[in-house]
């Protein structure tokens, strides 16, 4: 027979488990060739770019100035 302590981890194990299915999905975000913040297209006239980078194609931001502003503002987005 469960006690206290097992009935209550079990409930909380449920609501855990109902929370997990019910949080919100963010969506993925896909190289498109620019910058999600600044729209700066990435090509080979962009100051960052080098010849030698293989994954340059595959940038979300320009740089770590842009990513952390796009958090930001979704961070504020999400509150309203």
């Amino acid at each position: 027979m469960a006690d206290e302590a097992d009935l209550g981890n079990e409930q909380a194990a449920r609501f855990l488990q109902e929370a997990i299915l019910n949080r919100a999905v963010e969506d993925k975000l896909t190289p498109r060739g620019n910058c999600y913040f600044c729209e700066c297209t990435f090509d080979k006239t962009h100051p960052s770019y080098k010849a030698e980078d293989a994954t340059f194609s595959q940038k979300l931001f320009c740089d770590v100035d842009c990513s952390s502003d796009y958090e930001k503002e979704k961070r504020i987005r999400s509150r309203r």
